[in-house]
């Protein structure tokens, strides 16, 4: 076998976010089945730029004589390629060069079928390319072009032509095009490999590459270790910490660690509520130093003065990162209202944790740019399916995918602070709508709103300004597209000061229109992800308080969350749309969640989940517990089956959605789901409103 198999991973990816390698070659004809190969020629590109400097080329000889036809092209002969390496040595350097990567060619069809024909002819094993052709996805960016040809396209492009007709300079001409094209065609709705790869073999004239020569995918990897992904910080803690005071000696955190069979002691500084550790590690480190008079010395002259702390509610997995890539084997756990209410070690996260964990949550946090950012989908998409073949639960599966939103979010606000320098004031970037409940699933968009503080001049408002339109810019570039309605920090309606916030929040309570009411809906799922968590969590209870008095405006909500129509007509059949689909968030999930949001808000309850707005308000009302089981319930399913839809587009290179196919789903799913459609009318009877 001479060519490696790219992964399948890297079907979810932005294009803007792959590494390809561009290729050419020359030939003896244009008969596949008879050309002999004389050069073969490639160029590395990423992050939509080429680098000229890391090319291969190489002159092949064919073994047969250059007929001059094909000179005329491309200007080789017989003189030119004596003396060279015959196909099965050249091809072998190529693919070691190549290594596992994305191909690109211009009619790459006709390529990839001499190079197979070339592998029969010596004996070598062919390994199918993963190949995006150009030539189709130059039709689907409308040009405004009737020739189609390389040469045409790059200068409609403004791209400089050389060399042409030889193997590199068209390779490098290639990828200039391709780099070119994926603006046009983002436009157009094709964003990632996958889709760029649907595209192409669904245009009007489909590189027959894609039909005759389909990519072998590796199968879904099973030796993930689930765990770290199932469970919370809380299952693991130990609680409650290990405590001891500054002022003890380093003897008597000896004894206590011995005592207890703990590796370390959480250090409290009284007169400040401040919070340290001290590890075996600490100590041993102590008395290496300074010998056994340590013994007798204060605790507080030898441990660290920080704790690294995550939440009682983090998953396991993030917390695995946060120990990696801080260097540390102990972390305190805080509630959230940041008390100290247990402690986490590496021995009880590590021997559970597997390499996807880790991978995960830390390319978010090193990643250096947009591109590097981009990558996340990837893993993430691959962990939504090894979960999901695992039967994990899928609100569980969609907490986690909500989480890497507001880690992304969160890594965009400071790529964007590193880019245009310090927040002139205090501030906070909030994530809105799914992200905020925990509920998104691998379809998302923007949804974030920035509040700063008070006070701020013409200078501090502009420089949100730039901040805002940069963090999402990051975002759509890392494959978070733009909200379709605006609702980011790139407009000046969700960036405001806290006084701008509280106007507003107060004018949509006051008011009737169905806009205020559509920007409340999604405004009370906030969540701080970076910045001054304090302001935000002060100016989001006032919003609460003010929408729990505000009566009108909680009706009106309610006889929103009340509207909705049913996806079944006569006989129970499907109403489906011209794709033959359904839009399950509008018709089932939304009725859930937008009921539990305003059951939450008249009740005071200050949670944020779907799931637990209608376990406590169960708790509240004991009347309505079988009905909030059934909506929990049938949310929870119909996420399942939006989310497993949207892992089968994207394997197919469909655009994502929540819109999925009745049809596909087994008689088992399909009950299942119709038991969950069944329960929606329900949330008439939660909010007080009469059914219709």
């Amino acid at each position: 076998m001479s060519f490696s198999l790219s992964s399948d991973d890297l079907a979810c990816r932005p294009l803007t976010a792959l590494d390809f390698v561009s290729f050419d070659i020359e030939t003896t004809g244009l008969d596949p089945k008879r050309a002999r190969t004389i050069e073969i020629a490639a160029v590395r590109f990423h992050h939509n730029r080429v680098f000229e400097e890391d090319s291969f080329q190489s002159l092949v000889d064919p073994g047969v004589s250059i007929p001059p036809s094909s000179t005329k092209i491309h200007g080789l002969t017989d003189a030119d390629v004596a003396g060279s390496a015959e196909f099965k040595q050249v091809v072998r350097e190529f693919a070691e060069w190549a290594g596992p990567s994305v191909f690109v060619g211009y009619g790459s069809d006709f390529d990839v079928a001499v190079l197979r024909a070339e592998h029969e002819r010596f004996g070598i094993l062919w390994s199918p390319l993963r190949t995006v052709d150009v030539l189709p996805l130059v039709q689907i960016a409308e040009l405004g072009l009737s020739n189609f040809g390389l040469e045409t396209v790059a200068k409609k492009l403004d791209i400089a032509i050389t060399g042409r007709h030889r193997a590199l300079s068209d390779a490098i001409m290639t990828a200039e095009v391709f780099a070119s094209l994926i603006p046009r065609l983002k436009q157009a709705g094709v964003t990632t490999l996958a889709e760029a790869e649907r595209a192409a073999a669904k245009s009007p004239n489909p590189p027959s590459g894609l039909r005759q020569d389909p990519i072998s995918r590796p199968p879904v990897p099973t030796g993930m270790d689930s765990f770290p992904f199932r469970r919370r910080v809380r299952a693991v803690m130990t609680s409650p910490a290990a405590e001891i005071g500054r002022n003890e000696t380093i003897s008597v955190a000896i004894d206590k660690m011995a005592k207890d069979r703990i590796s370390s002691l959480i250090v409290r500084w009284p007169e400040t509520s401040s919070l340290g550790i001290i590890t075996s590690g600490d100590v041993i480190a102590a008395i290496a130093k300074d010998g056994s008079a340590v013994l007798s010395k204060s605790i507080g002259d030898y441990c660290s003065r920080e704790l690294q702390t995550v939440t009682d509610r983090e998953f396991l997995y993030r917390a695995i990162v946060e120990m990696k890539t801080r260097n540390v084997r102990h972390l305190g756990v805080v509630d959230e209202n940041e008390n100290l209410v247990g402690a986490i070690t590496g021995r009880d996260l590590f021997h559970k944790q597997g390499k996807d964990a880790i991978a995960l949550g830390s390319e978010i946090q090193l990643a250096g740019s947009a591109s590097e950012l981009a990558r996340v989908w990837s893993d993430l998409s691959t962990v939504a399916k090894v979960l999901a073949s695992q039967a994990v639960a899928p609100r569980r599966i969609s907490a986690i995918i909500s989480r890497e939103l507001r880690a992304m979010t969160k890594r965009a606000c400071e790529l964007a602070e590193i880019e245009i320098g310090t927040p002139p004031t205090r501030y906070a970037m909030l994530v809105l709508g799914s992200a905020g409940r925990g509920e998104s699933l691998l379809a998302m968009d923007q949804d974030n709103a920035i509040v700063f503080a008070d006070g701020a001049d013409e200078t501090a408002v502009n420089w949100f300004a730039e901040f805002g339109n940069r963090v999402s810019e990051i975002l759509d570039e890392a494959g978070v597209r733009f909200c379709d309605g605006g609702i980011m920090g790139s407009n000046h309606e969700w960036r405001k000061d806290v006084s701008g916030w509280t106007d507003t929040v107060l004018k949509w309570l006051s008011h009737t229109r169905q806009e205020g009411i559509l920007n409340a809906d999604i405004f009370f799922d906030a969540m701080t992800v970076h910045g001054d968590s304090l302001m935000a969590a002060a100016m989001y209870r006032a919003a609460l308080k003010s929408a729990q008095d505000a009566r009108p405006f909680l009706r009106l909500l309610a006889q929103r969350a009340s509207e909705f129509d049913s996806p079944t007509g006569f006989m129970g059949r499907w109403r489906l749309d011209d794709k033959g689909r359904i839009d399950l968030k509008r018709c089932g999930i939304m009725p859930i969640f937008s009921a539990a949001r305003a059951v939450a808000l008249e009740h005071g309850i200050n949670h944020r989940s779907t799931y637990r707005r209608l376990s406590e308000f169960k708790e509240m009302h004991p009347e309505f517990a079988q009905t909030c089981d059934d909506l929990s319930l049938a949310h929870g399913t119909m996420l399942g089956v939006i989310l497993n839809q949207q892992l089968r587009d994207f394997d197919n290179g469909i655009p994502l959605s929540s819109r999925i196919i009745p049809g596909d789903l087994d008689p088992l799913e399909t009950q299942q789901l119709k038991w969950s459609l069944g329960r929606v009318p329900q949330v008439t009877a939660l909010l007080g409103v009469p059914s219709s």
